[in-house]
């Protein structure tokens, strides 16, 4: 039987933009994981806001500072449809083109900090991501080739030519629909008092990616105008909303109006006192549970047959043979190497380790009452070694883990990192062949071995209910706490959420459950390529936590 992302013939990124749209489109279900969902602006006052999508209210506002340079203003802004990274276009004092970054809303109390990509010699008016992570940006008015689609290269943000649109005039925005995979334009003002003015007309219009075609005839725009407005409408930026399911733009008059894909919209709020010239959503889906079960990796029955077959027969007559199957089982389980970087690292450098067979799978599980919000990505536990030379762990003392089990925290000792979870895709049918998603919605974590700290409150054993996808509900008996995993940059990779941690316990089946039913042949990908698994029962529950190493002090060890 084909799974569910097969039969429906969906690619690894549409089938995790599906699961994020369907999250979100139940953002406050009861029960549910709730999302964290933020829209925040961009506009010719170089500040970043935090706006309420109902009403169109300024909740909360910082300037946008990049080290060593002017800010003017800014003139789009995207989020990455994986990490969520903030993307924005900024014009800076002295620069014609406009300077490619990033922003991180949450690095300083007061400013939203800014990371230059690059400048990207031109004058670009908005940016959108599509489903695969490929950023686009339209050049404006000003523009050496105006009113034209390029991609953009986010590591050095270089423009490579996409499409040539040439439709519309004043203003240019784009933004990206991930449910029916088309990229929305709009481009030019309207006049409200005289519909006749041939100088005023807004396009609105689709772009399909694959075949770099524009929608003809494009869609008709209805938008009533408030009674406020000025002389003309002009779009200056535009998202895609996954919850309501339509678009949110900025009006040069100082507006934000709803557009549905039909071209109906609507204003909302009142007036605003800035241009939004760029608007993203920030969509984060909480960190899921994880139920961490034992695993075997499957060998293949026809190997298995030769292999007992070998045994009673063919000792003395196939040595070669025998030295040949053993290569080929190092080859399949050899180890790898990777450098890893969290929190516990300070600023010193990646640490390189190696990478042993996978142990562990870990699944997202419905604990008591709460709900796995990704049922698609599964973490897979590879155990690590230190290489030697690599520094060592310096261990600690009084770090503070804070979840649903531990409201007011509980302090841990760590010790040696020894297991690293790898974000994965897992089919109980069939091999996985599609492509992986560039990045998982879930981090990396690296794990490190913790007990609570002597002298502080003792851990006391509860239970907990849990329903995973291999559909046997079951009351676990939550023991000891047992590791402490922190999101880790792997090989240079960027951490998507560092404020994200899991907390490990150590479970068993409680009195009276029965017992585990072993599940055979897993198929699970992930960026160290296919695997078959077969579980054999739980031993770890991994929750979604908080951690705080501020008063933590270091472990004396033999070498001080």
């Amino acid at each position: 039987m084909k799974s569910i992302k097969a039969r429906l013939g969906l690619s690894a990124t549409a089938f995790f933009w599906g699961v994020l749209v369907g999250a979100l489109a139940v953002v406050s279900a009861p029960g549910g994981a709730e999302a964290q969902r933020t829209l925040y602006t961009v506009a010719k006052d170089k500040f970043l806001r935090t706006v309420d999508p109902s009403t169109g209210a300024t909740i909360a506002m910082k300037e946008i500072v990049l080290s060593g340079k002017t800010v003017d203003a800014a003139t789009g802004l995207a989020a990455h449809p994986g990490t969520q990274v903030l993307y924005a276009l900024l014009k800076l004092k002295g620069r014609t083109g406009r300077e490619l970054v990033t922003i991180d809303p949450d690095a300083d109390p007061d400013f939203a900090t800014a990371s230059s990509i690059g400048n990207t010699n031109d004058r670009f008016a908005d940016l959108a991501f599509d489903a695969t992570g490929t950023l686009y940006g339209v050049t404006g008015d000003g523009a050496r080739t105006a009113e034209t689609l390029y991609t953009l290269d986010t590591a050095n943000a270089s423009a490579t030519l996409f499409l040539t649109l040439g439709n519309g005039g004043d203003g240019e925005a784009i933004a990206f629909n991930p449910v029916d995979g088309l990229m929305y334009h709009a481009s030019g003002s309207a006049d409200p008092n005289d519909s006749t003015d041939p100088n005023h007309e807004i396009k609105f219009e689709t772009i399909d990616l694959g075949t770099r075609t524009v929608s003809d005839p494009e869609i008709s725009l209805s938008v009533p105008f408030p009674d406020d407005s000025a002389e003309f409408f002009e779009f200056t930026g535009l998202t895609y909303d996954a919850v309501s399911g339509d678009f949110l733009g900025g009006d040069v008059n100082l507006h934000l109006v709803r557009i549905g894909t039909d071209g109906s919209g609507r204003f909302i709020g009142g007036s605003t006192t800035y241009i939004p010239t760029g608007l993203a959503f920030v969509s984060k889906v909480a960190l899921d549970h994880f139920l961490l079960y034992k695993v075997k990796v499957a060998r293949s029955r026809d190997r298995d047959k030769k292999s007992r077959h070998r045994r009673k027969y063919e000792r003395d007559d196939d040595d070669d043979d025998d030295d040949d199957d053993r290569k080929g089982r190092r080859k399949h389980h050899r180890k790898r190497l990777v450098s890893l970087a969290d929190r516990f690292d300070g600023d010193g450098p990646p640490r390189l380790f190696e990478v042993e067979e996978a142990e562990y799978l870990g699944t997202p599980v419905a604990l008591d009452d709460d709900e796995a919000s990704d049922p698609v990505t599964h973490l897979v536990g590879y155990e690590i070694e230190r290489v030697r030379g690599e520094p060592r762990h310096r261990r600690l003392s009084r770090v503070l883990v804070t979840n649903q089990f531990h409201a007011d925290g509980i302090l841990l000792d760590t010790n040696k990192p020894d297991r690293l979870l790898v974000p994965s895709l897992k089919d109980l049918d069939d091999p996985i062949e599609a492509e992986l998603p560039d990045p998982f919605p879930v981090d990396h974590f690296k794990c490190y071995k913790v007990k609570v700290t002597e002298g502080t409150e003792a851990f006391h054993q509860f239970q907990v209910s849990v329903v995973d996808p291999f559909g046997q509900p079951t009351l676990l008996d939550v023991e000891k706490p047992k590791r402490l995993c922190n999101p880790v940059a792997k090989d240079g990779a960027e951490i998507g959420d560092p404020g994200n941690y899991l907390m490990c316990y150590s479970v068993s089946r409680a009195v009276g459950e029965i017992r585990f039913k072993k599940v055979k042949g897993i198929h699970v990908l992930n960026k160290f390529g296919p695997l078959k698994l077969d579980a054999k029962g739980e031993k770890e529950l991994c929750v979604r936590s908080t951690m705080d190493a501020d008063g933590a002090v270091p472990i004396p060890s033999d070498d001080d």
